[in-house]
């Protein structure tokens, strides 16, 4: 148990770190794009201080959240509560999901936003499949093994 503590501590950092620099560098400059020209010449956008680091804090905290999927599912594959073939099946479930957690952490009203959030966590979901398949615990003759 302390020989995996380590590499899923710094693991964990690192995504949440690169979920971050994604939302920072990628994901805020195409939304705040979109929400200043939003209904441009109707509308006059008044961002304060306090609107802007509230925007920008939960954006970076919801992407590094977000970017944990791996290792919730390396975890959950290593203990058995899911596998490959279960994660597999239950994509679809997971697309309604994926899309509900997007809206939640997003704190825009905007499908644009939403939609930015989701595709790289289905890219993450796909990825936490792959992890599962090679590190997850295998049945052999109805029987676990690692």
């Amino acid at each position: 148990e302390k020989l995996l503590i380590l590499p899923i501590v710094i693991s964990s950092t690192l995504l949440f770190l690169l979920g971050g620099a994604f939302c920072f560098y990628v994901m805020l400059p195409i939304s705040l794009q979109f929400l200043i020209h939003f209904r441009e010449g109707l509308i006059v956008p008044m961002i304060t201080v306090g609107s802007y680091i509230s925007f920008v804090g939960m954006l970076v905290l919801g992407f590094g959240t977000g970017f944990q999927l791996p290792i919730v599912a390396y975890v959950l594959g290593k203990i058995g509560i899911v596998s490959a073939r279960g994660l597999n099946k239950g994509r679809r479930y997971a697309i309604v999901i994926l899309l509900f957690v997007s809206a939640f952490l997003t704190p825009t009203p905007d499908m644009f936003t939403m939609l930015v959030m989701f595709v790289p966590l289905y890219a993450l979901y796909e990825i936490s499949i792959l992890i599962v398949w090679l590190t997850g615990k295998k049945k052999i003759g109805g029987v676990s093994v690692d």
